[in-house]
Parts: structure tokens; C-alpha cells; sequence
């Protein structure tokens, strides 16, 4: 197989380190033993050399000639047919309706507040920028210490320089704080972790992966709560339909992953940090 001179192709096999588990690198590619593309993995020559010394040049003829190579009609076929087995990657994130909105972190924010009381409280800042401060936040919140712990936290983090907006941050913290699920994730037993990351196989064609905001597991009642964290700005009359409308396609994701790993019942929460509120997506 040819390649440039100072570049390499590094492929590493896994397998005698995995042994034909389907989560191994190997078994991804389909390269096991079972695998589609077993015969072309075996086909790989066991190093990859450069034609020529990266110090000697290729003449004008010798490129000419090598670009002159007639078209075999096979090879193409035998490339679209690989190219056919290839596995899909797909971020969740990416299901989710951003339609008429600007986009923000991994979620939008459009530059306009919400009907009613929401629309003069809230001030307008940079979307993106108040989605990974808050993502931060929650990221790092000491969940096994309990309420009082979560509220130095939060105070200490609204209080840095990077908090793009200390008042609405004030606002939507203690809301969280007063909310039902501050009680269900500060409960005796409940395991929480945060940032969890994930590569699941949908199909034969499909994997996706990513990052699950929270993740927590009731230790007596062995089911879990998955938990998004959401800063839009939702327009409209009814901004609790628009959020599950926008979300529910990425959320889908990571409920399918977690049921699929634990075979234990997931509860789907989107926390909106604007509506102050806990929606269930079951």
C-alpha cells in the first residue's frame, strides 16, 4: 500500500486485548473474527513503508506514470461495497430541532425571552456562553455532600469572573434549589454522576456517542434518572411543548443507552433553568 512520505497510517488491533467483545475498538470497526471486514483487516500488510527515502525525489515521468494507473472497475466495486459497511457516528445532540433558533452550546438560545412573567426577568446575554457556565457548574457540584455543600458551590461559582450573568444565575439557582428534583437528587442512597460519557450501538449502521449532563442512581429502588440540563429561552405561548419537541429526539438517545447498558427503568428529566421546572419525557 502506498503512502506520502511523513505521514503515517497508525492501525491499531485490539483484538488480542478485547477478544471478539463487542464494546472493543476492533468490534466497532467489525474486524473480529465474525466481522464484515474481517477479510480486509486480515489483508493489511503488517507495516506501512514509503516507497522511496523521504530524501529522494520522484521525477516528473515516474509521477506521470503513477498517475496514469488504468481504472479497475473491481477495486471501486470493492470499495463501495466497504464503504457500504461503514458504521455511522451520530452526537445526539445533533437529533435535537434547532430549527429557527440561533445555536448555542449544545443547545440553543435565542436572543428573545419567553411569554409572560419570564420575559422581563430574564435578560438577554450570550446563549452559549450561559449554557457552559451553568454546564460547569453542574459538572463540578459536590452531589454526595448534600444541599448545604451544593449551595456553597453554586454561590462560590455565580461569583467568579466567568459567570456571564451573576443576577439571572442567582434567579435560576435558587430555583433549582426549591425544585423537586434538587429533593429527588439530594435523597439518602442516590448515586449521582455527571459528564458521563457513552459509545452505544443503535444498529448495524449506527452508533452514537457523547456526554449524558447527569446521571443518577436510586441504590434501593435500582432505577435510574437521567437528567439534561437546558438554558433556552423557549418562545411562545406554551415553551414547555417547545422544549420537549426540541429535545425529546436526543434525549431518546441517551434513554435507549442506559436501558440498553443497566436493563433497569430510566426516568428522562429536562431541567429548564429559564421555566425553573423539571419536565419528565416518559
Amino acid at each position: 500500500m502506498d503512502i506520502c512520505a511523513r505521514k503515517t497510517v497508525i492501525l491499531v488491533d485490539d483484538t488480542a486485548i478485547f477478544d471478539a467483545h463487542n464494546h472493543s475498538f476492533a468490534g466497532r470497526l467489525q474486524v473480529l473474527p465474525a466481522g464484515k471486514n474481517r477479510e480486509a483487516w486480515e489483508a493489511l500488510p503488517e507495516s506501512l513503508t514509503a516507497d522511496k527515502p523521504e530524501d529522494e525525489e520522484v521525477t516528473q515521468a515516474e509521477q506521470t506514470q503513477a498517475d496514469e494507473k488504468p481504472f479497475d472497475p473491481h477495486c471501486a466495486a470493492w470499495a463501495k461495497e466497504r464503504a457500504d459497511n461503514s458504521i455511522e457516528r451520530v452526537l445526539p445532540s445533533s437529533r435535537a430541532d434547532h430549527r429557527k433558533t440561533k445555536p448555542g452550546r449544545d443547545e440553543p438560545e435565542p436572543l428573545i425571552g419567553v411569554d409572560g412573567d419570564f420575559r422581563d426577568e430574564i435578560p438577554v446575554v450570550d446563549g452559549a456562553a450561559y449554557g457552559n457556565w451553568w454546564h460547569d457548574m453542574m459538572e463540578s457540584t459536590p452531589w454526595a455532600e448534600g444541599e448545604k455543600a451544593w449551595t456553597a458551590h453554586f454561590n462560590k461559582h455565580k461569583s467568579l469572573p466567568d459567570c456571564p450573568d451573576p443576577k439571572r444565575a442567582e434567579n435560576e439557582i435558587k430555583n433549582f434549589l426549591d425544585s423537586e428534583l434538587a429533593l429527588l437528587l439530594g435523597r439518602p442512597g442516590m448515586i449521582v454522576r455527571t459528564e458521563v460519557p457513552f459509545l452505544w450501538k443503535e444498529d448495524e449502521k449506527t452508533v452514537f456517542e457523547g456526554y449524558i449532563d447527569l446521571a443518577a442512581c436510586d441504590d434501593e429502588k435500582e432505577d435510574w434518572i437521567l437528567v439534561d440540563w437546558k438554558t433556552d429561552r423557549p418562545a411562545g405561548k406554551n415553551p414547555e411543548a417547545t422544549l420537549r419537541k426540541r429535545y425529546s429526539p436526543q434525549l431518546e438517545a441517551y434513554t435507549k443507552f442506559l436501558r440498553g447498558i443497566f436493563k433497569k427503568p430510566v426516568h428522562t428529566i429536562l431541567y429548564s433553568t429559564v421555566l425553573g421546572r423539571a419536565l419528565s419525557l416518559e
